[in-house]
């Protein structure tokens, strides 16, 4: 048998599972008998990888330690959304004791004397409720109509610029938003809310209310900028759910006589009501914490709120802003983190519910006129999308360009400089920002990535903790950046008694950064196929090599991407800043002390600076922090396109024999096949024959333990390599798989590795480093799989480049590099053209004087012509077991069969 260690494995029975498949896109090939239910999509063997179906299965230390990182990063998670509550509580209890009027029903703050507190939140949260709602109401259907162009009208051409154009909407930071708001938008906009409050003034909502209508520091003019804030999250959400849409849908709209508009409103909007109502949903959340755009355009004001869109106030996240000067009193500090709360909760139960949204599932005329009005309409919708972002990027860039051409914006920090006086740079601003972003994706890229592994890699459908984890990363996502500056006060400083800090500012960075890493990553993850990580466990290697090896890499553009636009995501934040470390207009390289310049920073501290030399700074800095962003988003760009490729032997061994006795194969309580025994003799091809369904491939996949990647599988009976049960005490599915490779139904060369790196991938994860041997190797399986004269002068060319006929041959020079003493293959001509199909089965014929050989095939003429023995497998009945019906020399099977199920089928009589 192989040389490689051996562990054991029991073979009780197991819970039925409808966990996840492998193979074909309903999680199983098309004769692998899994249950009574096939799964719905295809996912990655969940628990702690194959072999770990069954119930005792002892995995290997590097498994145990690299799945106990990936759970334990997911409950950390849980526990992070836990403390944000408790901790929140804890320091709010010590000023709410103290509080002389109730918190929930009063309008007053007042919080200067700690003893004669009297503050409550009922302005804050109406004000919140307000202009949040009044902004989703604006962004709702301009989402929907961008959403429906981006997916039913736009051409080719035009969707995937527009669609970025779009989401670069979300990547302005929102303080931007509000400087944008405040100086500009607000005195463009205040004759149309004049015009609004003479002509409407008799409707509550638009009648006087307590802030400068003329001034513009009004709910309406902070709802109108808070909805283009919003709308790339409910466009991007309802964009996905639309594409979605199954194309047979549309379709039969089509065969209908349907107009374009038509197949819109009666398939795409249907199919996609869920997943816009979930991102409005998420939508509104993302209104209820925005923090910085609203400190810096509503004015408060002393009267109290009257439910008019001409109010002024503040809402939660705006006041615990403004109110940043009293956190160096832990009392003061727990009135506003008491507000916090209020706001946490809220923004909690409206992620929960995004999470919890229902599901709803020849042309006239005047046919013809709604099809144009509504091409009319959704076309607007984009050109009102891109007016705001055109405006602001138009004003950042013509304000801030005069600072960005001073020779010292880039090489002089503002230390010394007076408030009137010209000159200077942001150079110290720059190293704070960056340091920040360093030390926050140092803890959020690892952390994120686990979380991911074991949400894809480990946590099946019925997991609690994968369940739970994936709710408590949708709720982090959407916790108000002011919110997790709360918890890092509340814990980092009021309770561990460290003083304020860029670090401290950091740690709640990556609260904000970790579930945007988890996202991506998991987006990424999911899309790699199933058919690399079942090519990587055939070749003998561990899951969580795997992982790191070939499922990570291959993943590794978009995961780069997802980090890269996580970052350019928190840098942008200053709500953090306000709570927990203090401005310096000097360079600070001491992340753990003193007060630090960011960005965002310089910006808030000029605010308060009237003259000419501070507006210029304001605008200068706001033009870098955008041009900052946009440089991480362009190298995410660029780094995904050109990631390196991850790069992925024994002599050859006498072929051995198999023997099957007694072998009976479950799927948790479903008896799949039935009391299989046959032998297979060394050097030759056995061929599995049958109609769908009858557990060929089940068989086969027994051979080498693959089938173990479903959970619940296990096997009774013995399956002999050389007399060596490879279901034994102390057996390693692992060590199993180097023993008898697979080559699989669809060609799944690894799509981030050159030619030659896919040939020898199964020796480099085993360890090998020598070139020369590698070298080597990868000829001479080349030239074993007749492919060698075809690619030696391309052998650094990805192997996705090759014909499908030539990535299956390639796909079995991988298998032999290994040297396996036994070779089985799943169909592995069903995808391919005759002349390719041709070659295969010329290569199978070569290799059986090296190789024992099993093959599944659907074709009879195949069958007789490669395998010297062939066995036919049936099923009784629906619901019944698969069997083996008999198995002798090929020649007799096809020309006198012993059976006459054998022969009805070869004759084409059934199946």
């Amino acid at each position: 048998m192989s040389d490689a260690p051996i562990t054991s494995t029991s073979r009780s029975p197991g819970p039925a599972t409808s966990g996840a498949g492998v193979g074909g896109p309903n999680g199983t090939t098309e004769d692998t008998i899994t249950s009574t239910k096939a799964p719905e999509t295809e996912h990655p063997p969940k628990g702690d990888g194959p072999g770990s179906g069954n119930s005792k299965t002892v995995t290997r230390p590097g498994d145990r330690i690299f799945s106990s990182l990936a759970s334990g990063s997911a409950i950390f998670i849980t526990v992070v959304i836990a403390a944000i509550g408790a901790f929140l509580i804890w320091r709010a209890v010590p000023a709410l004791s103290r509080n002389q009027v109730n918190f929930l029903t009063s309008r007053e703050w007042v919080t200067q004397n700690v003893n004669a507190m009297a503050f409550g939140v009922l302005d804050l949260f109406q004000v919140t409720v307000l202009v949040s709602l009044f902004a989703l109401v604006l962004a709702m259907p301009i989402a929907l109509g961008i959403a429906i162009f981006l997916t039913s009208y736009s051409p080719k051409w035009l969707t995937r610029p527009l669609s970025y154009t779009i989401d670069l909407l979300a990547a302005v930071p929102s303080i931007v938003y509000g400087l944008w708001g405040l100086l500009v938008f607000a005195p463009a906009i205040t004759p149309v809310a004049v015009w609004l409050n003479d002509t409407l003034g008799w409707f509550p909502l638009f009648a006087d209310g307590s802030g400068s209508i003329t001034g513009g520091g009004t709910i309406f003019t902070a709802g109108i900028v808070l909805a283009v804030m919003i709308l790339p999250v409910i466009t991007a959400v309802t964009r996905e759910v639309f594409i979605q849409t199954p194309r047979s849908q549309i379709e039969a709209a089509l065969a209908l006589g349907a107009t374009r508009w038509e197949v819109v409103r009666t398939t795409v909007i249907p199919f996609g009501k869920s997943g816009y109502i979930s991102g409005s949903m998420l939508g509104l959340g993302r209104a209820l914490g925005e923090t910085m755009a609203l400190y810096l355009i509503l004015r408060t004001t002393s009267q109290a709120f009257g439910w008019s869109l001409f109010d002024g106030g503040s809402t939660i996240a705006s006041k615990i802003a403004l109110g940043y000067a009293e956190f160096n009193n832990d009392i003061q500090a727990g009135a506003y983190i008491a507000a916090g709360l209020v706001l946490f909760v809220l923004t909690f139960v409206v992620n929960a519910a995004a999470r919890a949204a229902p599901t709803f599932q020849g042309v006239g005329a005047r046919r013809r006129a709604k099809d144009v009005i509504a091409t009319i309409l959704v076309s607007l919708a984009v050109v009102i999308a891109l007016i705001p972002l055109v405006w602001v990027l138009f004003t950042v860039i013509a304000k801030g360009l005069p600072a960005l051409t001073s020779p010292t914006w880039f090489t002089n920090s503002l230390s010394g400089l007076t408030a009137s006086a010209d000159g200077g740079g942001i150079y110290h601003a720059l190293i704070g920002t960056l340091l920040q972003g360093i030390v926050c994706a140092v803890f959020s890229i690892p952390l994120g990535i686990f979380v991911a592994i074991y949400l894809v890699e480990y946590a099946d459908r019925k997991s609690k903790l994968g369940k739970l984890t994936t709710f408590m990363v949708d709720i982090l996502s959407g916790v108000p950046s002011i919110v997790a500056a709360l918890f890092i006060y509340a814990l980092w400083i009021a309770t561990f008694g460290f003083p304020k800090s860029a670090f401290a500012v950091s740690l709640a960075l990556v609260l904000l950064m970790v579930p945007v890493v988890i996202r991506s990553t998991e987006e990424m993850l999911r899309i790699v196929p199933m058919d690399l990580r079942e090519a990587s466990y055939a070749l003998g290697v561990p899951k969580w090599k795997t992982i790191s090896k070939i499922v990570l890499p291959t993943a590794l553009p978009g995961i780069i991407t997802g980090v890269m636009l996580a970052l350019a995501r928190v840098l942008g934040e200053t709500a953090p800043l306000l709570i927990l470390v203090g401005y310096a207009p000097f360079i600070n390289f001491d992340l753990f002390n003193g007060e630090m310049g960011t960005l965002p920073s310089v910006m808030v501290a000029e605010m308060n600076n009237p003259t000419d030399a501070g507006t210029n700074r304001i605008w200068g800095a706001a033009l870098t922090l955008i041009l900052l962003i946009a440089i991480l988003n362009i190298v995410a760009k660029l780094i995904g396109h050109f990631s390196q490729r991850q790069q992925l032997s024994r002599e050859p061994v006498m072929a051995k024999r198999l023997d099957l006795k007694d072998v009976n194969i479950y799927y948790g309580k479903f008896h799949a096949v039935a009391d299989v025994g046959l032998s297979v003799p060394p050097r030759s091809v056995t061929a599995f024959i049958g109609p769908s369904g009858c557990g060929k491939s089940t068989v086969l996949r027994s051979l080498n333990r693959m089938h173990e990647v479903i959970p619940g599988a296990r096997v009774e009976g013995s399956v002999l390599l050389d007399g060596e049960d490879i279901y034994g005490s102390n057996v390693d599915p692992v060590g199993v798989r180097k023993t008898i490779g697979m080559v699989f139904q669809r060609p799944n060369p690894f799509p981030t590795m050159s030619i030659k790196d896919n040939v020898v991938a199964g020796l480099k994860l085993q360890g090998e480093r020598s070139k020369k041997k590698l070298d080597e190797v990868a000829e001479r399986s080349l030239r074993g799989a007749n492919l060698w004269n075809e690619v030696k002068d391309r052998l650094d060319k990805p192997g996705g480049g090759l014909s499908g006929g030539q990535q299956q041959r390639l796909c079995i020079a991988r298998a032999i590099a290994v040297s396996p003493d036994v070779l089985l293959m799943d169909e592995p001509c069903s995808a391919l053209d005759p002349i390719s199909t041709l070659a295969i089965e010329d290569l199978i014929t070569e290799l059986k004087k090296d190789f024992t050989i099993v093959i599944v095939t659907h074709n009879m003429q195949q069958a007789a012509r490669v395998s010297d023995q062939t066995a036919f497998f049936n099923l009784e009945a629906t619901g019944k077991p698969g069997q083996l019906v008999e198995i002798d020399d090929t020649e007799k099977i096809f020309s006198n069969p012993t059976q006459k199920a054998t022969e009805d089928y070869i004759s084409g009589r059934f199946g």
